[in-house]
């Protein structure tokens, strides 16, 4: 799919199942791990980008799509990744851009490059934004009506972070229609 496109084109099914010989079930991300070598393998040439929730922003999946030769914007929670989102306060170096559409609907951007995931010992770095709506109500209070942040490899800058930004929101876009066709028995991530 693509952010300014409205057709979502599924590439590959991967099955959330019971290996042979496991008791346990299988579970998505392990899927995930299944599917990325096979999209690669399918479609050698292809640019691609995984954009997943927040289950997938962990290095050893993001170490997977990068070996792959595949670029990521993967959903990061400020609550899953403490870590991250330290290293980020810390570094007190966030860039800022704020727009205004004409029904005074503000969008905040703000991005950081190259902070460290984790405390691993070999731990990765990423590239880190996050994205707000601000709406005021004809009282004129403001309020935020949407809130996400991400992590990706992909350098942010002023030039493309919104881009990036929809790039991340179009997952939902996936998740809402294919669920709605095939009655939430879809693996997306």
């Amino acid at each position: 799919m693509h952010p300014d496109q409205r057709q979502v084109i599924p590439i590959m099914p991967e099955e959330i199942r019971n290996e042979d010989g496991n008791v346990k079930q299988d579970i998505e991300i392990n899927a995930a791990k299944r599917l990325v070598p096979k999209i690669r393998k399918d479609h050698p040439q292809l640019g691609l980008i995984i954009v997943g929730d927040d289950l997938y922003s962990k290095q050893p999946f993001i170490e997977s799509v990068l070996a792959n030769r595949m670029h990521y914007i993967l959903v990061a929670k400020p609550s899953d990744h403490k870590t991250l989102m330290r290293n980020i306060e810390s570094n007190n170096k966030l860039i800022k851009i704020e727009k205004e559409n004409e029904n005074g609907v503000r969008h905040i951007y703000e991005w950081l490059n190259e902070v460290e995931l984790n405390q691993r010992e070999d731990g990765i770095k990423v590239n880190y934004f996050r994205f707000q709506i601000i709406r005021t109500d004809k009282s004129g209070k403001e309020k935020v009506t949407y809130r996400n942040s991400w992590i990706t490899d992909l350098t942010i800058r002023e030039e493309n972070v919104e881009q990036l930004v929809k790039g991340g929101r179009c997952r939902w876009k996936i998740e809402n229609d294919l669920s709605r066709s095939f009655g939430g028995n879809v693996l997306i991530l």
